[in-house]
């Protein structure tokens, strides 16, 4: 019962949170093959469900009332922009047409011109790239090469859903949260951000911000020689504790240790400075941050503030529906991009 209770807490929250039909079904045979512990997202069939009869619709419970005040949120937290008047038209300015680019030739062979967006070249000047290993990846349950087709194709339809809906909102940030510990965050994290970076009109960076337990360095099986630990206290400048993943278009933050009073290092001038540099230096950069489990202390409450949205990431049978509740409640007043169902077991 439980757990027939927490899927459709999850169920309506997505129908109410994301406000535009966004999802594509997978085939019901492909959700047969994942492992039960490695299912990266439930998606919903489109527009195939059955309305449900008046007696059931009718009946709301404390989730609907909370999660309706959620999304509530998420159009009054932030102002909308006031449009100025408009002004007459002008005299129109003479036009001067470009000359059309004019084709490569190629062994006497004419080459189209070239397209006019270019994929996005990252130059990793400061940034040390470290190589990462197919077989470590795949034990830590990140997404690779080797990876099943199905698997890459789960984390594609999370990437589309949530570029679509921080794009409309000229979002560029996100957090990553769950209710409690072990209930997959840091690999959905991980997984999404690898995903980003795979679109060739940005770059991604992936912060490690759970301070309480860090380690996303370890699922990449990378061993960086300092972390944000070293930028925080150390005087360490970000480019030297910056590194790539071997992946192309994605920088990793690392932490390489707990570090105390987390909370209030998440919201010390120093770092609210970094988090606004990281968010504003780069035009096309998406940035997400991993960070600690939201009922489990006050760290992601303080530090909310800082960015656009987070998502929330809950497992099947391990997050109660009291726990999606009071986090719900908790983070009332911040923009809830929407949820992850982790480790399902549907067939």
């Amino acid at each position: 019962m439980e757990l027939h209770n927490l899927k459709q807490a999850v169920d309506k929250a997505k129908d109410r949170l994301f406000e535009a039909d966004l999802r594509t079904p997978l085939r019901p045979s492909l959700r047969k093959e994942y492992p039960p512990a490695f299912l990266p997202v439930e998606v919903e069939r489109r527009r195939t469900v059955q309305p449900l009869p008046e007696s059931e619709a009718d009946k709301r419970s404390p989730v609907d009332e909370l999660v309706e005040r959620w999304a509530a949120g998420l159009t009054s937290a932030r102002p909308q922009e006031k449009v100025a008047p408009a002004k007459p038209p002008a005299s129109p300015a003479p036009v001067h047409l470009a000359k059309p680019p004019e084709a490569e030739v190629t062994a006497g062979k004419p080459v189209a011109p070239k397209a006019r967006i270019a994929e996005l070249e990252i130059e990793y000047s400061q940034t040390r790239r470290l190589n990462t290993q197919p077989e470590v990846l795949e034990a830590n349950r990140i997404i690779n090469p080797r990876s099943k087709p199905e698997v890459l194709a789960a984390y594609k339809m999370l990437r589309t859903q949530v570029l679509q809906k921080m794009r409309a909102r000229q979002w560029t940030s996100l957090g990553i949260i769950t209710t409690r510990s072990g209930q997959g965050g840091s690999v959905t994290a991980s997984n999404l951000a690898i995903s980003l970076a795979q679109e060739v009109t940005h770059s991604v960076l992936l912060a490690d911000f759970n301070f309480r337990k860090p380690g996303l360095h370890q699922k990449f099986g990378i061993n960086p020689q300092c972390g944000i630990g070293d930028y925080l206290f150390s005087s360490m400048p970000l480019g030297e504790v910056l590194v790539c993943p071997q992946v192309d278009r994605l920088s990793l933050l690392p932490c390489l240790a707990p570090i105390d009073d987390s909370s209030m290092s998440l919201s010390a001038p120093k770092l609210v400075s970094l988090v606004d540099e990281l968010k504003h230096r780069y035009e096309q950069r998406v940035v997400i941050y991993d960070l600690p489990p939201a009922l489990e202390g006050d760290d992601v409450l303080a530090f909310a503030p800082y960015i656009d949205a987070v998502l929330l990431v809950v497992e099947e049978s391990a997050t109660s529906q009291d726990d999606i509740l009071e986090v719900v409640e908790l983070l009332k007043d911040v923009p809830l991009l929407g949820t992850v169902l982790n480790k399902s077991r549907n067939t």
